[in-house]
């Protein structure tokens, strides 16, 4: 994935969570890295790498993004 001139990222989404979820952090998982703040200003990757992770487990959760899943696996909330 290129996400800066720079900057490449490899992921490997293993779906111990289901096919959904690791088509879910496939779909979401970039942009969530690329708006973290120490991601943008270079300061801490590590950090970045971390917060954005976290937030994925976050958002996995949230109404929205559990009926996406859900959907997504052909199955109704």
């Amino acid at each position: 994935m290129d996400i800066a001139e720079d900057t490449h990222v490899f992921c490997v989404f293993d779906g111990h969570g289901g096919d959904c979820v690791a088509n879910f952090c496939k779909k979401y998982w970039l942009n969530t890295l690329k708006e973290e703040a120490t991601f943008k200003d270079k300061s801490d990757y590590g950090l970045a790498l971390t917060n954005a992770c976290l937030k994925m487990d976050e958002m996995l959760w949230t109404p929205k993004y559990l009926q996406e899943i859900y959907e997504s696996h052909g199955k109704k909330e």
